[in-house]
C-alpha cells in the first residue's frame, strides 16, 4: 500500500519536494523523523513565542516591555520544554543564549518606536502572527477535495509606508550574502500571496535575523515581490503540485543524488538511500507528522514493516 499524499501544504514541504522527492516522501508521506530533537526547531519556536508574547503585551494589552517579558518567559519555557543540547554540540542555541537574544531584540527594536508597526483587525487587535489557508484549483487524488496552501508569519504590518509580511529568522551564522538572499525566497513570496488572498495589497517582506553565536547579532533585510513575480510563483506552485500528484499515482521514486544529500550537515535520510533495502532502517527513525498549520511535529505510531 503506497503512502498517502498530504493535502495541506506549506513552503517547507514545497521546497523539500523541489529539492528531492525521496526526502519529501520519507518526511511527509512516511513521516520518518530522526531520533534527535531538532535544536534549530526548538530554539526558533521558543524565541518566536517569546517575541509574540511581548508584542501582545505591548500592542494589545498596553503594558511596557519589562512587564511583557514575564509572560514571554513562560511562553519561552513552554516551547523549550525539556530540550538539552547534545554534549558534543558546538551550537550556541542554548536556553540562556536564546533567552538573552529575546531581551536584546527588544533593546534593538523597542516596540513603540519600532519602524515596523502591526496592522490591526476590525476589532483593533494587532496582527501579531498572521495565518492563512487558501484552497487551490487542484483536487487531491485521494480525498477529491482541493489542496490547501497554508502559511503563518510573525507579523503583518506597516514599514516605510508599505504593507509588509514580517518574520524573525534564527541562525547559527550570518554570511556576507544574508541581506541579499531573500529576493527569490519561496517562503516570503507565499506569505505575500497569502496576505493578498485575504485582501491586503502586500508585495514586501521584512526579515529580521537573530544570529546565535557567542555574541548575538541582529540584522534586518527587505525584499520586494511585484505582482508579476507572485503570479510566476503561483504558476510554479501549481506545476509542482501536479507533478507531486503524478509521482504519487505511479508510486515513483525520484532521488536527487546531488547537493541535497550533503547540504546543511547531510540529509537525515541518507542511510535509506545508500541501502538496498531502505525499510531495514525504518526502525531507527521516530515517526512524527508535520503539522503545517501549527508548524509542529505530532508523534504517530511507528511503521510495521516485514523485512524478508
Amino acid at each position: 500500500m503506497k503512502p498517502s499524499l498530504p493535502q495541506v501544504l506549506d513552503s517547507t514541504m514545497i521546497v523539500d519536494f523541489r529539492s528531492c522527492y525521496e526526502r519529501f516522501r520519507n518526511r511527509y508521506m512516511l513521516h520518518l523523523m530522526g531520533r534527535d530533537k531538532s535544536g534549530d526547531l526548538i530554539a526558533g519556536g521558543a524565541i518566536a513565542a517569546a517575541i509574540e508574547a511581548v508584542r501582545i503585551g505591548v500592542y494589545q494589552d498596553g503594558k511596557d516591555v519589562p512587564t511583557s517579558l514575564i509572560p514571554a518567559y513562560k511562553a519561552f519555557v513552554k516551547e523549550w520544554r525539556d530540550y538539552i543540547p547534545p554534549e558534543n554540540s558546538r551550537s550556541f542555541k542554548t536556553f540562556g543564549n536564546c533567552w538573552s537574544a529575546v531581551e536584546q531584540y527588544f533593546t534593538w527594536k523597542p516596540p513603540l518606536t519600532d519602524e515596523l508597526q502591526p496592522l490591526r483587525t476590525r476589532d483593533n487587535k494587532p496582527f501579531v502572527e498572521f495565518s492563512f489557508a487558501v484552497p487551490l484549483p487542484i483536487l487531491h487524488p485521494e480525498t477529491g477535495e482541493p489542496f490547501i496552501y497554508v502559511g503563518r508569519f510573525d507579523l503583518l504590518g506597516s514599514w516605510m509606508d508599505r504593507t509588509v509580511v514580517s518574520d524573525e529568522k534564527t541562525m547559527s551564522q550570518m554570511g556576507s550574502n544574508w541581506v541579499s538572499q531573500w529576493g527569490l525566497r519561496n517562503q516570503f513570496m507565499g506569505y505575500c500571496w497569502g496576505a493578498q488572498q485575504y485582501g491586503y495589497q502586500c508585495n514586501d517582506a521584512l526579515i529580521r535575523g537573530i544570529c546565535l553565536t557567542k555574541e548575538i547579532k541582529l540584522a534586518e533585510a527587505s525584499a520586494n515581490y511585484p505582482d508579476w513575480m507572485l503570479a510566476r510563483w503561483f504558476t510554479q506552485l501549481l506545476q509542482d503540485i501536479n507533478k507531486m500528484v503524478e509521482y504519487w499515482r505511479v508510486d515513483a521514486r525520484d532521488y536527487n543524488f546531488g547537493n541535497a544529500c550533503t547540504e546543511y550537515g547531510g540529509c537525515a535520510y541518507r542511510d535509506l538511500c545508500v541501502s538496498r533495502k531502505p525499510e531495514v532502517w525504518f526502525q531507527h527513525y521516530n515517526r512524527a507528522k508535520w503539522n503545517p498549520i501549527h508548524r509542529r511535529l505530532d508523534p504517530i505510531e511507528p511503521l510495521e514493516v516485514a523485512v524478508a
